[in-house]
């Protein structure tokens, strides 16, 4: 598997290391699978890989997740974090706009590797038309359009930072 950088003690890092018996790996996958099929989180996931550019706001999330409050979101999100499914990234302060969200969230490379592993993803290109088909208020059409930080596929250019990623300027 390619490194990425984890969280200290990332369900995903756990899942990795060397020093597990097989007992405790299939333990720590079976963990990480329950952590990501439960329903709300599952859902995000979704939400996440069918967005255009895989990278929604949290307002977006909450959008099309009306029965859930964003507080009820940003806690399933903290959790994907903490196994380090899921990344949240900010848009740089200099290309910030006052009305427009900084802070997306979007898989990480090993969460999308284990998701993929365990066949959860299969549905990608579904779920992508049917956020394209979802009804979206001009609010929300704005944010999906906003701009979104560029994130290089190698990850060396990036260094973590509390729970998410920030791109380093060279």
């Amino acid at each position: 598997m390619t490194q990425h950088k984890k969280n200290d003690g990332s369900l995903l890092q756990s899942r990795e290391s060397s020093n597990q018996n097989p007992e405790e790996q299939a333990d720590n996958i079976r963990e990480l699978l329950n952590l990501v099929t439960q329903e709300t989180r599952y859902v995000l996931i979704q939400n996440i890989v069918a967005h255009p550019k895989e990278m929604p706001s949290l307002k977006e999330l909450a959008y099309a997740n009306p029965s859930k409050s964003k507080s009820t979101i940003r806690n399933h999100l903290d959790k994907l974090i903490e196994a380090d499914v899921v990344e949240a990234v900010h848009l740089p302060k200099e290309e910030r706009s006052r009305d427009l969200p900084h802070r997306f969230f979007r898989l990480t490379g090993a969460g999308r590797g284990f998701l993929e592993n365990h066949d959860l993803l299969k549905a990608e290109e579904t779920l992508k038309e049917m956020h394209s088909m979802l009804e979206k208020t001009d609010e929300i059409q704005k944010y999906a359009e906003a701009p979104r930080p560029s994130i290089p596929e190698n990850n060396d250019d990036e260094e973590m930072s509390g729970n998410s990623r920030r791109k380093v300027k060279p």
